[in-house]
């Protein structure tokens, strides 16, 4: 665990995620102007459950890591990570991208 230990004051399960770090994420869009103390705490639980899905979807089974691939292969194994897609592209060979993409090619010749 962390040296500082920062706990949700409804509940006593720990909290991952620096309240004033994920204050300082959420402040950064230039739309958000106020954030509140309830708002920081959803966030960090929202974000603390996601990690622990795809942690969870991605199967670390020999090792404690996860890496691009087991991410990239959740997005597209599941629909509702599709959003993923542009973060963590599938990696490809130039062979397979041509292949994937010569009609585009073929068609302006």
């Amino acid at each position: 665990m962390q040296d500082t230990e920062y706990r949700d004051e409804m509940s006593e399960l720990p909290l991952c995620i620096s309240p004033s770090r994920m204050r300082t994420m959420m402040k950064s869009s230039p739309d958000v102007e106020c954030v509140s103390t309830e708002s920081v705490i959803s966030m960090i639980k929202a974000t603390e459950l996601f990690i622990k899905e795809l942690v969870t979807l991605s199967n670390p089974r020999d090792r404690n890591e996860i890496g691009y691939h087991q991410l990239s292969e959740l997005q597209t194994r599941f629909d509702r990570y599709s959003f993923l897609s542009d973060i963590l592209p599938q990696k490809i060979t130039a062979r397979e991208w041509s292949e994937k993409y010569k009609h585009l090619f073929l068609s302006t010749q």
